[in-house]
């Protein structure tokens, strides 16, 4: 796999005289890694073991369940939080509507949590609980990320907080066609 915004085949990559095959998706510590680095592939996987562990729980933090408040907020902390946690600094960097994604499933679990009503907001329910939602994780994750980047001792680590912006646009070519 080779990660570049380039369109059509890739390159063949040997390992000795063996020819590795391409892959569309890799998983590399704990992280789907996709060709174009858009973290797609990886949001849906930790989206879908969030759900599926959710529904393993359900009896323990459903409606029904007589487990008190503080005791489900700690189960989802411990168990489910971390699955979408783990790795918050590389892959916030993805799109919005990937972000919203996690974020809809969070609130989906938080309101079946509280018992909340339908007709509650899901800002209430994130004050009432005092849990923050994902885009406040990020903000506070990424700060501290950046900290120790710069303070660290080896100078490959302080490129990575220079971000070459690539244009997938070239204005100047559209605009000469379209005034032509």
């Amino acid at each position: 796999m080779t990660f570049t915004l380039k369109t059509g085949e890739c390159p063949a990559v040997k390992l000795g005289q063996e020819t590795l095959k391409e892959a569309k998706c890799v998983k590399c510590l704990g992280f789907y890694l996709d060709r174009r680095l858009t973290w797609k592939d990886h949001i849906k996987k930790k989206r879908d073991e969030l759900g599926n562990r959710f529904r393993n729980l359900l009896w323990l933090l459903g409606r029904q369940s007589t487990l008190s408040l503080d005791n489900k907020l700690l189960v989802y902390c411990s168990i489910l939080k971390p699955i979408w946690l783990y790795g918050i600094q590389v892959w916030s960097t993805t799109c919005k509507s990937n972000i919203r994604s996690i974020q809809r499933a969070q609130n989906r679990i938080l309101r079946t949590i509280a018992n909340a009503p339908w007709f509650t907001r899901n800002t209430e329910i994130y004050h009432y609980l005092g849990v923050p939602t994902v885009i406040d994780e990020i903000n506070s994750y990424s700060p501290k990320y950046r900290e120790r980047l710069v303070k660290h001792p080896n100078p490959l680590a302080h490129s990575l907080l220079t971000v070459e912006r690539t244009r997938r646009l070239k204005r100047a070519e559209v605009l000469d066609t379209v005034q032509t």
